[in-house]
Formats: structure tokens, C-alpha cells, sequence
């Protein structure tokens, strides 16, 4: 009979009096270290192989029963978990981490309320300072789950050794996880993505020439021209090389956060209906930051200027709004007339 995946131990005196059981008894021979069916469910525990079983257990094995078959042992034997030793589990120290960050995110929520996105994000701006921001999607990445996926672990880890201090990858990366959020991508596993996606997708750009970091992508040649559109897959061949486990959702924002709706973007110019819908998240995100800083056209930009620009449509050099409806609105609306003016 094939040995379950994972069993727990029992004491002997777990069995009561009882001579049949529900469940099937194993022994763990702890010198070879190799589990064995000793009794069947339903099979008579009769005399001679209750002493057998008492001769072994003396020897130093241990009695064991199939994990799948807890309730049923649980329930005839009328123990609880709390009764079997082997079923206390002592709380990961992650775990307890978590737990705590839970407990001073609800803390922050019952002092000062529920953050808004749109309130902040004109306030940041306006002030230049997104620290606020980039520490709530700190303080929320922190809570999230440790148990979810590789790539919600490495979210988690990100933001607790990067995302403490305002420079421009944290604005991007805190505003695609916001502006994500408030177009209900909720789930730890999305916001995870993008978090990851953020930090990565430009990785590619340290295999270019160096004198492109520093010049507006207006000014490039043809063959720099080239490869800018080549960063996207070069970021995923050294997240690749470097083996880091990555979600596929997480991969295509990386490598499609360049793709605009209109099919104009690259690598691959694909059409709305073919790009992941974070990586245009992403990729709205970054351009406008990119815009107001001057890489695109070497010229500094107030960001609410940006945004009035992209939501007249006007015929900008460089500036990019193909990012879909959704997210259009969104930018769109994160700024109404009077903030404008006092923004600008």
C-alpha cells in the first residue's frame, strides 16, 4: 500500500481501549527512517499485534496516522488538535511579523481614516513629496500573505528593504500599485505583480549605453532607438539568468509595459485586447513620471500640466495616452480644475 505524502504522530494511549479504528495506523521506523502500514482501518487490533505494536513503540519507533485522515481520527478519538502534539504547529516567525504589521496598518486606519488615492496624489504633487504615499503601499505590501506565491514574497520583501524613501522608482512603483488598486485590481497576487514588475522592468536598461541613461529619448539615434525597445526583453533574460521566480502575469507587465492600445508600442506592438491590462497600469505610471522629469524630451514638467495634456489629447512630441479607456478616466480625474490651477 502506497505511504501517504504526510502523516502525524500519536502516543499509543491515543488509541483509548479501542480495538477498531477508522483510520489506518503506520509506524515510522526512526533508523532507516521509513514509514510502514501496520493496521488497516477496520482491521481488529488483537492481541498479539497490540503487543508487537507496544515491542516496537518500546524500541524507539513511533505510531502515525495519514494527515487526510485528522478529522476522522480526531472525531472517533474525541481529542482536539490542541491534544495531539504533533498537530501544534508553532507560528512561523514571518507569521508573527505580519501579524503585527496587521495590527499597526489598523492602528494607522482607526488614527487618521482610510487613504485617499486621489486626495494624496494631488497633495503629493503639488508639495513634490509622495513619501506619504510610498510608505501606505509599504505599510499595506507588508501585511500581505507569505503564504500566497514566491512573487508575493519577493513583494513583500521589496517594500520592506526599498520602499522607505521618496526617489523616483518608489513614486512609480507606489502609484502603480495605487492607481492599480482604485481600478480593482485588489487581489495580493495582482498588486504583487505590479509591485515586482515596477522594480524590474527597467533592469534591461544597464545593458544599453551608458550615455543613453542620460539623454532624453527624443535625442536618440536610430541604432539607441533600437535598443531602448530592446530593455523590455532584456530585463526578463537577466531576471531569468538570475533564476528569481516570477509569476507569468508578473513577466508580461515587464515585458509588455511598453505596449500602448493602439499597437505603436514594442516590443511586440500588440493590440489593447493582447496586453496585460497592469502593464499598461505600469506603463502610464512610468510615463508620466518619465515625461515630468525630462526623460523623454530633455524638458521638466509639471505633472498636472501632463495630465491636462493627456486628457485634451493634445498633439504632444514624445507624450503617450494610448493606455486604454479605464485607465485614461482615471488619470484623468485625478486632478479637477481648481487643483489644476493651484497645482500648475
Amino acid at each position: 500500500m502506497k505511504i501517504p505524502n504526510e502523516l502525524f504522530f500519536i502516543e499509543k494511549h491515543h488509541l483509548r481501549d479501542d480495538k477498531i479504528f477508522s483510520f489506518n495506523l503506520y509506524i515510522f521506523n526512526t533508523n532507516n527512517k521509513v514509514y510502514s502500514l501496520y493496521l488497516h482501518a477496520n482491521s481488529p487490533l488483537d492481541e498479539a499485534k497490540e503487543e508487537l505494536l507496544s515491542l516496537i513503540l518500546k524500541k524507539g519507533a513511533k505510531l502515525a496516522v495519514d494527515f487526510k485522515q485528522k478529522k476522522t481520527f480526531l472525531r472517533t478519538q474525541e481529542f482536539t488538535e490542541e491534544d495531539i502534539p504533533s498537530l501544534i504547529i508553532e507560528e512561523h516567525e514571518l507569521e508573527k511579523k505580519r501579524q503585527e504589521n496587521i495590527d499597526r496598518l489598523n492602528e494607522k486606519l482607526e488614527a487618521v481614516g482610510e487613504f485617499n488615492f486621489k486626495e494624496n496624489f494631488q497633495k503629493s504633487v503639488s508639495s513634490n513629496n509622495f513619501i506619504e504615499a510610498i510608505n501606505q503601499v509599504h505599510d499595506e505590501v507588508i501585511t500581505f500573505s507569505v503564504k500566497k506565491s514566491h512573487t508575493v514574497s519577493l513583494a513583500i520583501y521589496l517594500c520592506q528593504i526599498h520602499l522607505n524613501t521618496d526617489n523616483f522608482l518608489n513614486r512609480v512603483v507606489a502609484v502603480s500599485y495605487l492607481l492599480a488598486k482604485g481600478l480593482g485590481f485588489e487581489k495580493q497576487e495582482q498588486l504583487a505583480d505590479i509591485i515586482c514588475g515596477a522594480y524590474f522592468c527597467h533592469m534591461g536598461m544597464t545593458q544599453v549605453k551608458r550615455s543613453m541613461i542620460y539623454s532624453p529619448q527624443l535625442m536618440y539615434s536610430e541604432s539607441e532607438k533600437k535598443s531602448f525597445r530592446q530593455h523590455p526583453g532584456l530585463s526578463l533574460h537577466i531576471l531569468r539568468k538570475s533564476k528569481i521566480s516570477l509569476s507569468n502575469r508578473c513577466l508580461n507587465i515587464i515585458e509588455q509595459h511598453h505596449e500602448r492600445e493602439d499597437g505603436r508600442g514594442f516590443p511586440f506592438q500588440k493590440k489593447i485586447d493582447f496586453i496585460e491590462p497592469l502593464a499598461l497600469v505600469l506603463g502610464a505610471v512610468s510615463h508620466i513620471f518619465e515625461f515630468s522629469a525630462g526623460y523623454v524630451d530633455g524638458n521638466t514638467k509639471p505633472i498636472p500640466s501632463i495630465i491636462r495634456l493627456i486628457k485634451s489629447k493634445t498633439n504632444t512630441p514624445g507624450l503617450e495616452f494610448q493606455f486604454g479607456d479605464k485607465i485614461y478616466d482615471s488619470l484623468t480625474n485625478l486632478f479637477n480644475q481648481n487643483t489644476d490651477n493651484k497645482a500648475a
